[in-house]
């Protein structure tokens, strides 16, 4: 696929042209690509050398395997992959809200829900005003039958959404309906 162009490509080159594929529906191409930037950014080094890595190395390989994990992992169902992504992501940016996220949002489905809730719990510790972590912390606290929990974080993540004019919102009011819902249920029983 890369043939002999590919001595003459650089970081950007790479991760435009796998996003120009992804954008046009070609997942497999797409990730294909984005193998290739990982490998230019010699994430193993980058790990291990953390601390000395430039700030940009650090950002592009967060960019890069966010979106994969986001973009071509999780549409695929594909989530220990995506998981291990994000895990990688905060060995390098240990703080990263949307890594955080993202390893909550996919731990819940592989059943992982104690962890879940922790690492959401994490994300929102780090930024209150964070309305996807309290988005997936609600569907958590309702695996685990925390109702009144989940109502307090649906209720919060629909008032941020409603600051912010997030255009995310019917999501958080369905969210905020059904956590709604199962607080009277069943907290009342």
């Amino acid at each position: 696929m890369f043939g002999q162009v590919e001595k003459n490509l650089n970081l950007k080159d790479v991760v435009d042209r796998a996003v120009s594929l992804l954008n046009g529906g070609d997942h497999e191409n797409a990730e294909a690509w984005f193998r290739k930037a990982i490998e230019m950014l010699d994430l193993k080094r980058l790990v291990s050398q953390r601390s000395s890595a430039s700030s940009q190395s650090l950002d592009n390989a967060v960019t890069v395997l966010r979106t994969i994990a986001m973009y071509i992992y999780e549409p695929q169902g594909r989530l220990s992959e995506a998981e291990q992504n994000f895990r990688t992501i905060l060995q390098l940016r240990p703080r990263n809200l949307d890594a955080l996220n993202g390893l909550g949002r996919v731990l819940g489905p592989q059943g992982l829900i104690s962890e879940a809730r922790d690492t959401l719990e994490r994300a929102i510790e780090l930024d209150s005003k964070y309305a996807d972590a309290h988005f997936h912390l609600t569907n958590v606290l309702l695996m685990q039958q925390e109702w009144r929990l989940a109502l307090d974080h649906a209720r919060k993540g629909h008032e941020i959404c409603v600051q912010t004019q997030d255009d995310r919102l019917q999501s958080f009011e369905a969210l905020l309906i059904r956590a709604e819902e199962s607080f009277e249920l069943y907290a009342a029983a």
